[in-house]
């Protein structure tokens, strides 16, 4: 490794999203500013692999890992990453990509990378569940339901989304939940949040691409967005 420059991990999950991940390869390549950087890609093999690379790469001091795939992927990997000196970065490609939304990173993998090159870190908050860290959002019940079935569905996208919402709606028998020593501190609350990757209110109503309420229409689940904004990534993509 070079000692001059920073090192970073770029970790690929080859099954999220719909888009190709060579392509974003090809761009790491391309756009990544080797005059700062060293790096190298890891595609993940299973479930967790991920957060175990990532506390590899946490442990041999890393400059940045960058999560190439979902929300899912930037769970896994954060969770390894909190408390280090090791920086998250991401490039979203995933079906929702909730995190990288609220946080103002480029949908476009080059931009994504762009803000990688200029270096800029910040802290986040993350919340707690049965001592399980999460980044973006956490849910019970239904909306947790259709995050189950749609892990299985081995499809990805918005139309899967969309079918097994459907199905759950016909199926799902509700719960009484009892949450216990519940501690939540809310920072930097704003007047809407994304949900899957759909903008909606604080009343959960869903939002167009202006910012205008659509009538009728309802997002599942809470509006859990502020809980994880306590520092604004404000674009940059390492965090």
């Amino acid at each position: 490794m070079d000692s001059e420059k920073k090192h970073i991990t770029f970790i690929v999950n080859p099954i999220s999203g719909t888009q190709e991940k060579e392509q974003i390869i090809a761009l790491i390549n391309e756009y990544l500013d080797i005059d700062k950087y060293t790096f190298q890609i890891i595609y993940t093999q299973y479930a967790g692999h991920a957060e175990e690379i990532a506390a590899q790469c946490a442990e041999d001091s890393h400059f940045a890992v960058v999560a190439v795939g979902g929300d899912g992927t930037v769970n896994e990997v954060a969770r390894a990453l909190t408390h280090t000196h090791t920086a998250l970065g991401i490039i979203p490609c995933g079906s929702g990509n909730g995190l990288a939304r609220h946080l103002q990173i480029s949908m476009q993998p080059r931009k994504a990378i762009e803000a990688i090159n200029e270096g800029i870190i910040e802290r986040i908050d993350y919340g707690t569940i049965n001592r399980r860290k999460f980044f973006c959002t956490c849910g019970v019940g239904f909306d947790a339901f259709v995050s189950l079935k749609f892990a299985e569905a081995g499809k990805r996208g918005l139309n899967t989304y969309i079918e097994q919402s459907l199905n759950a709606s016909l199926n799902y028998k509700p719960e009484t939940y009892k949450l216990d020593k519940i501690r939540v501190r809310f920072m930097a609350p704003s007047t809407h949040h994304t949900m899957g990757g759909i903008k909606v209110d604080t009343d959960r109503r869903v939002m167009n691409t202006e910012g205008n309420v659509i009538a009728g229409l309802y997002a599942a689940g809470e509006v859990t967005g502020g809980i994880h904004a306590g520092n604004r990534l404000g674009g940059n993509a390492v965090t």
